[in-house]
């Protein structure tokens, strides 16, 4: 019978098929990319575009895991990073509120938010 060959579209290989001697077809990834357990799918890594994580990137066996700095939380994106009224007051003066572009700082009567965004005076 015919080998496994890359003209036959059963080779499964997610990027790239290159035709060996001993097992007929291996796979390989895109940069960036890195071959998944079932040596066919291609998963992004931490290395190529941080992972598309705004601040951290851990490489898994599933792909990039996206974290944060301190005093910002993971949107529910997964990967966006957003300040947070729960942490520090989201670096308010005084009143936050979280938006969903992170949160929005305001101040009481009598007083002006300053340009930096965060200070009353």
């Amino acid at each position: 019978s015919e080998g496994m060959n890359c003209m036959n579209k059963a080779h499964g290989c997610q990027h790239i098929c290159i035709e060996t001697p001993k097992e007929g077809v291996a796979c390989e990834c895109r940069p960036g990319f890195e071959l998944a357990r079932n040596k066919r799918d291609c998963l992004l890594t931490c290395n190529h575009g941080n992972g598309g994580c705004h601040h951290a990137c851990d490489d898994t066996d599933d792909g990039p895991v996206c974290g944060c700095h301190q005093n910002y939380a993971l949107h529910s994106d997964g990967k966006t990073c957003i300040e947070t009224c729960a942490i520090n007051n989201g670096g308010c003066d005084r009143t936050c509120k979280d938006t969903s572009t992170g949160v929005h700082c305001s101040c009481p009567a009598g007083f002006t938010l300053q340009p930096d965004g965060k200070t009353c005076k």
